[in-house]
């Protein structure tokens, strides 16, 4: 079927668990998660075209823990913490 891309589903998680980590750490939804789906990509399938285009270093580490930060609200919206 006609699955959603990773970057859709990113925005649409973001867009749904605005909260003030979010807001503070993420600031803009489109570039975010059109990041997180070029490093994904190029460390998935090692396609050279797309190296350039992937976070490397410090980008890599803040874009991790923004992800861990994510799925945190994520999960504490859905236990109703949030």
């Amino acid at each position: 079927g006609n699955e959603p891309s990773l970057a859709r589903r990113i925005k649409e998680l973001l867009k749904a668990n605005q909260n003030e980590f979010i807001k503070e750490n993420i600031k803009s939804i489109k570039k975010f998660s059109r990041e997180i789906t070029d490093t994904r990509n190029y460390f998935t399938h090692r396609d050279k075209k797309g190296e350039d285009k992937a976070l490397k270093g410090k980008e890599l580490f803040d874009a991790t823990l923004n992800s861990q930060g994510l799925l945190y609200s994520c999960i504490l919206k859905e236990l109703g913490f949030l």
